[in-house]
């Protein structure tokens, strides 16, 4: 009996794959209501919004600009058209390594700020504000 390599392989289809397609379904959908903020509204509302669904939100133009930067140089990465300093600055920054000690302390001093920072709102009633 032969085990397989993958585990998607005995039944003919990648999990990765598919998991990848849920998680972009997920991203995209969710990145809607950053793109076009009032088709979510005019979505939950129906007819009785005024508005245009499809009116850019004020983050189009920043996620844009910095998506094309971003795929921009990583396309010149790859065929090799950067000069050997940005290059070389990638690399340091890509075979970057950190211990895991000091990544959980990192992460725990990040969390323990947040839960610091944010816990007075949990004593905000809400309903006050309006």
């Amino acid at each position: 009996m032969q085990i397989p390599d993958k585990m998607g392989e005995k039944y003919g289809f990648d999990i990765s794959a598919i998991i990848f397609l849920i998680v972009l379904g997920i991203i995209l959908i969710s990145l809607l209501s950053i793109l076009f903020p009032a088709l979510l509204i005019s979505m939950i509302i129906g007819a009785e919004s005024q508005t245009n669904p499809f009116e850019v939100g004020a983050w189009l133009i920043p996620f844009l600009v910095a998506n094309l930067a971003i795929f921009s140089f990583g396309i010149l990465y790859y065929k090799e058209f950067l000069p050997n300093k940005i290059k070389k600055s990638f690399n340091i920054i890509l075979n970057f390594e950190i211990s895991q000690k000091t990544a959980s302390i990192v992460f725990a001093i990040l969390i323990h700020g947040s839960i610091i920072f944010t816990a007075n709102e949990l004593n905000q009633n809400e309903l006050d504000a309006l």
